[in-house]
């Protein structure tokens, strides 16, 4: 005996006129229902903060992660040793060769996992996801900025990132985080630095300067790009040059 069909009340008597609607709808429906589950794995891999999908990495090294259904099923995952390939999942570019993620290089350096939750929750306010994102142009230093645990404004990321407040100061989130970096670097100076760069990567850089010395400035509301000379305000003493020496001047 077939179902019934529960919306027969609601159809008139030419029903059939109204079926290929009805199966627009409902394919329609798991169309929008593929794209927010794609929306929340973007958004759950921006958070965990890895180059490849969440899902391929062992679940005990980031078990903790905020407690979400996605952490439930990722650890449904590995408990029964099962892959998943997804298409159109989003992942990170990588633009350095030898690249860093700092929540796939923090786990391998023996630090408790609440420290590296707090080291993500750092990750997630700064929006920085690899090392690159934390050091200078030529990928050798770390910025004054990332060891103060401050954003850089004169790179913001293009990524959409939640919301997260700035972690307390003192905290034990800032401690956690700057044990990250003694990890990675002394006195600024990388242990190995990262090569050059291959692409672009998800800051948007707003100063650029050339090896002239000569320093750009874009716009990016406008389009406009600026240019600025260094002025020298006192004469160099010996072979050092002091940058409080040098004053921008816009050309």
């Amino acid at each position: 005996m077939a179902t019934p069909c529960l919306l027969a009340p609601c159809l008139p008597n030419n029903a059939t006129l109204f079926r290929p609607l009805l199966l627009r709808a409902y394919f329609l429906s798991y169309i929008l229902m593929g794209f927010i589950i794609l929306a929340l794995l973007t958004h759950f891999q921006l958070q965990i903060g890895v180059s490849t999908p969440a899902f391929d990495f062992p679940f005990k090294s980031y078990s903790w992660v905020e407690s979400i259904w996605l952490k439930s099923l990722w650890e449904f995952l590995s408990i029964t040793n099962l892959r998943t390939q997804i298409e159109l999942q989003w992942t990170p570019d990588c633009h350095a060769p030898m690249i860093s993620f700092l929540m796939e290089l923090a786990p391998h350096l023996h630090i408790h996992p609440k420290r590296l939750s707090q080291i993500n929750n750092c990750c997630l306010y700064l929006q920085v996801l690899t090392i690159a994102d934390l050091t200078t142009a030529n990928v050798t230093r770390l910025l004054p900025s990332s060891l103060q645990g401050e954003r850089d404004l004169s790179r913001p990321s293009r990524y959409h990132w939640p919301i997260y407040p700035p972690p307390p100061r003192p905290s034990f989130m800032w401690m956690s985080w700057r044990l990250l970096l003694q990890h990675i670097s002394k006195n600024t100076c990388l242990f190995q630095p990262l090569g050059s760069w291959i692409s672009e990567n998800h800051q948007n850089w707003l100063w650029f300067q050339s090896h002239s010395r000569e320093v750009y400035h874009i716009d990016h509301i406008t389009g406009t790009w600026h240019k600025y000379l260094y002025l020298a305000l006192f004469p160099p003493t010996g072979s050092h040059i002091v940058e409080a020496n040098f004053h921008m001047v816009k050309v």
